[in-house]
């Protein structure tokens, strides 16, 4: 009876569906179209993962269907209960989010993984990260000590990966998380991948103190080890810096978040490359 656009990812169209039952109630749902620069899971995938992540209790948004978009003008899509809340973290409420945040995100980390779909996997950061770096003189020395340490494979047991875990993929009810949303990225693989990116989501908004803060409660609840950590920190702000300008985003602030993203680049190299 009613649909609004909502703020969404650059690959998806998120629009905000009010329906009216049989019985004459209504219910608020979420559709996701991918668009042109989808580079997530087809529908399908996504919609057999989220099912599997509701029926482990964790706090995703029930999948009600799909579309895999096969009719000629079908649109590849998910449809899903909306989670009512907020994404916002105000700066006197960082502290208590952030560890909430951490908590959650070791929870996702020890989910079992038996029942999920066939995910991706995300084990090495080294090969990618490669590709990622500026090709200009000034980030030779920083090139050529990666490619010099070779492939880094993680060798543990896999875990869940959300794949974007940072403030905006978070709604919350008060002080409780009440979903988890775009799984789109979501894969098997190393979980110190997904601290890397929530810490780096987090200095943007809070600087240096948000990223330690949530590393520091995350490491109380699993083991950190700090290199294969600044493997993941370089990889992920390396690709942030690489892919941003193409999020849409305010010329200054982009130059900004590039600026704290190659910080952070030269940083994890100084400790993984001794």
């Amino acid at each position: 009876v009613a649909q609004e656009t909502l703020k969404g990812g650059v690959s998806a169209d998120v629009t905000l569906i009010e329906l009216k039952l049989g019985d004459g109630s209504l219910k608020r749902c979420v559709l996701r179209a991918h668009g042109q620069t989808h580079c997530g899971h087809p529908p399908e995938l996504e919609f057999q993962l989220l099912s599997a992540l509701h029926d482990f209790g964790l706090p995703v948004a029930r999948p009600l269907a799909f579309s895999a978009g096969e009719e000629s003008d079908g649109v590849r899509c998910v449809l899903s209960e909306y989670a009512e809340g907020s994404t916002a973290i105000s700066a006197a409420e960082a502290d208590t989010r952030i560890d909430a945040m951490a908590w959650q995100l070791a929870a996702i980390h020890t989910a079992p993984t038996h029942a999920l779909p066939d995910l991706p996997k995300r084990t090495d950061p080294q090969p990618e990260l490669l590709t990622f770096l500026p090709d200009t003189t000034d980030w030779a020395p920083v090139r050529k000590r990666i490619a010099h340490l070779g492939p880094q494979p993680f060798d543990g047991p896999l875990s869940l990966l959300h794949g974007d875990y940072w403030p905006a993929n978070i709604v919350w009810q008060d002080d409780r998380i009440a979903a988890v949303i775009d799984w789109e990225d979501a894969a098997l693989g190393d979980p110190l991948s997904d601290v890397a990116c929530a810490q780096l989501e987090l200095r943007y908004v809070f600087g240096p103190w948000g990223a330690e803060r949530f590393l520091k409660a995350y490491a109380q609840h699993r083991d950190v080890d700090p290199v294969r950590l600044a493997w993941w920190q370089a990889y992920v702000a390396a690709a942030g810096a690489k892919s941003m300008g193409e999020w849409g985003l305010d010329p200054d602030r982009v130059a900004t978040m590039r600026a704290i993203a190659h910080e952070s680049v030269r940083e994890a190299a100084g400790v993984f490359s001794g």
